[in-house]
């Protein structure tokens, strides 16, 4: 179920990012997305707000919030593995 404040994996440009929903507008879905390191589980936040609406089709899926290791965060391995199909 998508509600402001959860955890997403959205599709943009055929490519998957991790984000966070911050409002729903409708079909509308804003969402400020992580960053990822290269093609490793670590994933943060930028240094400016990456923030855009989506819509619902380009979401692929909820997820738990990222486990903060250190700077970084990483996926739980079922989240890790839908990030990857």
């Amino acid at each position: 179920m998508l509600e402001v404040g959860k955890f997403i994996i959205v599709k943009y440009d055929e490519k998957r990012y991790v984000g966070q929903i911050w409002d729903i507008q409708g079909e509308d879905i804003q969402v400020n997305c992580m960053v990822q390191h290269g093609q490793k589980n670590t994933f943060q936040w930028p240094d400016k707000e990456n923030s855009i609406y989506y819509a619902r089709i380009d979401i692929i899926g909820v997820i738990s919030e990222p486990e903060s290791c250190g700077r970084v965060a990483k996926l739980a391995q079922l989240d890790w593995i839908m990030f990857n199909t």
